[in-house]
């Protein structure tokens, strides 16, 4: 009983994170979703709203972190870690690839990251997001010709645009609207659009473009003025 007032409420969660954001929605109102009556429920089994989205996303990233292990693995194995197209792949097709009616779960992510800085890192600190931060960090390595500035703009703004395409491809299958084109053609055109977007030119002059904090400033101004700070002390 226990598992499925979980599963509940983690299903109900989803939905309403999905739809209204994170910030918007209650406590009261997720419980109240799950069909629970008693409102602490969530505490109960979860500790904290921030509790329950961290136990949402590792119940729905548990299968797309294998997918995405697996996949990274076969490029290791074959040498293939510099091939940008081949780690698109692996970093877009296992959310993809898990979309079915009645899920939320890929319009709860892309919500999330439009809400979130540009310039602030994403916080995939959960076991189960392991292959992603492995994915992203040789997409740095094979993207690291590009400014700092503009790589780091770059894949994060491919996040959102690619996010954004599964989270309206997953409302479609709610919404049942037949597709324009096949599947299959519409995730392999997805993966050519941010294959593109993130080895276009380079606009002139961001090669002296320093990249930036969440708070505006040049990453390479606080070195500086923390090499200032260590200095003035022992002056």
């Amino acid at each position: 009983m226990a598992g499925e007032t979980q599963k509940r409420i983690l299903i109900a969660a989803e939905r309403l994170f999905a739809q209204r954001g994170f910030a918007e929605v209650s406590v009261r109102d997720i419980v109240g979703a799950a069909g629970q009556r008693n409102i602490s429920a969530v505490h109960y089994y979860f500790g904290s709203k921030q509790g329950l989205t961290e136990a949402l996303l590792r119940h729905r990233m548990r299968a797309i972190n294998e997918r995405r292990a697996a996949r990274l693995h076969a490029l290791v194995q074959n040498r293939a870690t510099g091939d940008l197209r081949a780690l698109v792949e692996a970093w877009v097709y296992p959310l993809i690839e898990s979309l079915e009616k009645g899920s939320y779960y890929a319009r709860f992510i892309a919500r999330a990251l439009a809400r979130a800085p540009l310039a602030q890192e994403p916080a995939n600190t959960v076991p189960e997001t392991e292959a992603l931060r492995r994915v992203e960090a040789h997409l740095q390595a094979a993207l690291r010709h590009l400014p700092v500035a503009i790589r780091r703009q770059r894949l994060r703004l491919a996040a959102r645009v690619w996010t954004q395409a599964a989270a309206a491809f997953e409302q479609d299958l709610e919404e049942q609207h037949p597709p324009a084109i096949p599947n299959r053609i519409w995730a392999e055109d997805l993966v050519n659009m941010i294959v593109g977007m993130l080895s276009a030119p380079v606009p002139p002059g961001a090669r002296r473009v320093a990249p930036r904090g969440p708070d505006g400033r040049p990453r390479g101004a606080e070195v500086v003025r923390g090499m200032r700070r260590c200095r003035d002390s022992r002056g």
